[in-house]
């Protein structure tokens, strides 16, 4: 009625629920824009005709003196890009240098700009706006990991990598599990062992004294300990052969 003071309620549970709905598909676009058309554009929501959105991103990378991005925004294909100016345009322009296909991006829409400070998001004025987290930007705006850029209807992910770090070498025995077992490699180990044993019982000086045979400068604890340390090198030594040999078979025939 006419000046009745409205309160929450009084609103009736239907209009809530509406009014819910409402607010979500609002957060909805801000944040997912390109999610939100393709489900609107569906002409039902079967099996058959519901495509899963793809997802798009663009990883900065710093390494040492070299700065480049890599991203799927072109094409849907993931590349790395660099640029002289450390400066990655996006927009519909095909010269653009992260170039969109799309109707909501304007032809020169937003720009990645790299400085010392860090990376940060620039809009050339575009129509249809640039927004980081849902909130649109009018000036030059420092990129943090994890943020969520949207650029017209497409909304993708930013990740920063500033370090780069070399993994220790993976143990033989590890890689030894990738590697197919050859019926003729048990065969090889046996024959190179039982080699080894003959070699050393030929370097193992002995003479006779008085009709008794000993061991000269080597006790028989110390030759056990050598046979032991031989024999895991050689051990060692049999699984990068199968190793180089499975290796060269996958390479490809103009590399070997």
């Amino acid at each position: 009625m006419k000046g009745s003071l409205v309160t929450p309620e009084s609103i009736p549970l239907e209009l809530k629920q509406r009014l819910s709905l409402y607010q979500v598909f609002v957060k909805l676009y801000e944040n997912h824009g390109s999610l939100l058309e393709q489900i609107l554009k569906l002409e039902n929501f079967s099996e058959s005709s519901l495509n899963v959105a793809q997802l798009y991103y663009i990883q900065a990378v710093v390494d040492g003196e070299t700065v480049y991005v890599t991203t799927n925004l072109r094409d849907g294909k993931s590349q790395s890009l660099r640029q002289s100016q450390n400066t990655w345009t996006i927009g519909r322009d095909r010269n653009s240098g992260i170039n969109i296909n799309s109707k909501y991006v304007s032809r020169r829409h937003a720009a990645i700009r790299y400085i010392k400070q860090g990376f940060y998001l620039v809009d050339f004025n575009s129509t249809n706006g640039t927004y980081i987290n849902g909130e649109q930007i009018y000036r030059p705006t420092k990129l943090e990991e994890g943020d969520i850029i949207r650029v017209g209807n497409i909304t993708f992910s930013f990740f920063i990598n500033h370090s780069c770090s070399v993994l220790p070498t993976v143990a033989v025995e590890l890689l030894m599990q990738l590697v197919p077992a050859s019926p003729g490699d048990d065969n090889a180990l046996s024959n190179k062992t039982g080699t080894l044993h003959s070699y050393y019982k030929s370097k193992t000086k002995t003479r006779r004294l008085n009709d008794s045979e000993y061991i000269d400068e080597e006790t028989e604890c110390e030759e056990i300990a050598r046979m032991q340390t031989f024999e895991k090198q050689l051990s060692q030594e049999w699984k990068s052969d199968i190793l180089d040999r499975f290796y060269s078979k996958q390479a490809p025939k103009d590399l070997v």
